[in-house]
């Protein structure tokens, strides 16, 4: 089985790219031919699967837009003789690639993992406007492949009600459970080069992910002004959002900037809690780490964060329309910490659900349907 995959972006830290990364692993661990079309080499190591570079026409943090030179495409596409081309979001990368297999009678898989407000955020002064043209183009291309896929229910049926009749399969980014775990040495050493100047014993709230706009950051900073608890963010930012955050944080918080998964672990390990106020998230991969590392998790109930996270179960849901209701669930947390660790072994169960095991044959029983 040869499958070619299309990502702008693959060595980017997004959660995206991420689960890409991850997933290409797994099948090349089961014999799965994999090679990769995209330009950014933030992060590039040595890996099994066949990297197609082409040059960068727009890079702006976390993503990058390469420039879909066709013939080039078509020169790989005949060099590789894919039996599915998978098409890892929206890009002109993957427009101009899904062109030329069309023409060439190539099944192709579309991976849903935006929303148009995750991209009109890049186009502040026209945002509605964006907002719009985002849509109209996602519905576009996903009208054009012969199935999607969707991490969870709530993107499933995001699109399904904008009118994409293409069929739709619901397969998790996944997790890998052998990496994120519950682990005391791993939280020493994060503890020791970030948090030197945090109290030990003081309650810690962990946010991972993109510090910028569509994820909602500022409900959690919010949220954690005059209870006992410091808030923990890890990812890279736009300045202006950080500054904006600090203004609003008044020197309580800790921003650690992008770290490596080595300290990526470890910084699950040593909170006691997880918070994604995002109201908008497809599936949260970050979520997902948290869960694998037995931490209570505090999400909006909203999108599709109720499909990992049930009340009072593996963590609390807050209201969106209770402005001090996730503030009273972090508190509830603070109080009661041996609530939070059997939220916390619940959680790694539900992990298990996703483990990328599973999800990789998923994957490999999806492509197999259109193998010639």
């Amino acid at each position: 089985m040869r499958i070619l995959f299309v990502n702008d972006y693959y060595f980017s830290v997004t959660g995206s790219s991420i689960a890409n990364q991850n997933l290409c692993k797994m099948l090349i661990n089961r014999g799965v031919d994999v090679a990769i079309l995209t330009c950014s080499i933030e992060l590039r190591t040595n890996t099994s699967e066949r990297i197609y570079f082409f040059p960068k026409l727009i890079s702006r943090y976390p993503v990058s837009c390469a420039l879909p030179l066709l013939h080039r495409i078509n020169r790989v596409i005949s060099e590789e003789q894919p039996d599915v081309i998978h098409l890892q979001g929206l890009s002109l990368l993957s427009l101009g690639t899904l062109w030329i297999a069309r023409r060439r009678c190539i099944p192709v898989v579309a991976g849903i993992h935006d929303l148009p407000r995750n991209i009109s955020i890049y186009f502040p002064l026209i945002k509605g406007f964006a907002n719009n043209v985002a849509k109209t183009i996602l519905i576009y291309w996903l009208s054009k492949v012969d199935v999607a896929v969707a991490p969870s229910i709530f993107a499933k049926q995001y699109y399904n009600t904008l009118g994409v009749k293409t069929k739709i399969h619901i397969i998790s980014n996944g997790v890998d459970l052998s990496i994120f775990s519950r682990n005391v040495e791993n939280a020493q050493i994060f503890s020791k080069r970030y948090l030197s100047e945090v109290d030990e014993n003081a309650s810690k709230a962990l946010f991972v992910g993109r510090i910028m706009p569509d994820k909602d950051i500022e409900l959690f900073i919010r949220a954690s002004q005059n209870i006992d608890v410091v808030p923990i963010l890890v990812g890279s930012s736009w300045p202006k959002y950080i500054h904006k955050l600090k203004e609003i944080d008044q020197g309580k918080s800790v921003f650690t900037g992008q770290i490596p998964l080595s300290h990526l672990r470890g910084a699950y390990s040593a909170c006691d809690m997880f918070v994604q106020p995002c109201t908008t998230e497809l599936q949260s991969l970050s979520v997902l780490e948290a869960l694998a590392s037995e931490l209570p998790v505090i999400a909006a109930d909203s999108g599709s964060l109720p499909e990992l996270v049930t009340n009072q179960i593996n963590g609390f849901l807050f209201s969106l329309s209770s402005p001090n209701d996730l503030k009273e669930k972090i508190n509830k947390l603070i109080l009661q910490k041996e609530l939070g660790k059997k939220m916390g072994v619940m959680g790694r169960e539900i992990a298990k659900k996703h483990s990328l095991d599973r999800i990789a044959q998923q994957y490999i029983t999806l492509y197999s349907e259109y193998l010639k």
